[in-house]
């Protein structure tokens, strides 16, 4: 019998950061151990989310905007300009957000 890391039994302490929307999407949807990410942002419980409540919105805002797409190409293309960018992309959404044309 191997024996398990603590990795899989410790809660997620804070989100990792994305530099672009394509690592928010596969943060988003994908847990990535080699990064610190144990489960999916989608999977947080909501003692998980209280650790890191500013970036785990942002990021949920985020997932409003990739539920509407089902690939990052075609989120890529409708967001073209503003992908490369956390920032920007963020910045995009909350407009869309506001405009009503999310």
């Amino acid at each position: 019998m191997r024996q398990s890391s603590m990795d899989q039994f410790v809660s997620q302490k804070s989100i990792p950061t994305a530099r672009s929307a394509l690592e928010a999407w596969q943060q988003w949807f994908v847990a990535d151990p080699a990064i610190g990410l144990v489960c999916a942002l989608k999977d947080y419980t909501k003692e998980m989310i209280r650790m890191d409540r500013k970036k785990y919105s942002e990021r949920f805002t985020l997932a409003t905007a990739f539920s509407k797409y089902q690939t990052f190409q075609q989120f890529d293309a409708s967001y073209q300009g503003f992908t490369n960018s956390y920032a920007k992309v963020l910045h995009e959404v909350w407009r869309r957000k506001r405009l009503n044309i999310m």
